[in-house]
């Protein structure tokens, strides 16, 4: 919750993608921004589609 929102889902029935980087950008007065990249996205075609994390 480092945003001050709860989770919108149950996060033990997430599933991942083949990457993912999230950041927190933290300031003096705690954080000041989140951003999330997907560095692989040009793999993702040919990744294979298993359930689960």
């Amino acid at each position: 919750m480092a945003e001050d929102r709860p989770l919108w889902h149950d996060p033990r029935r997430r599933e991942c993608s083949l990457t993912s980087i999230t950041g927190l950008h933290i300031g003096p007065d705690g954080v000041e921004s989140v951003s999330y990249a997907e560095p692989n996205k040009e793999l993702l075609k040919d990744a294979i589609a298993l359930p689960g994390a």
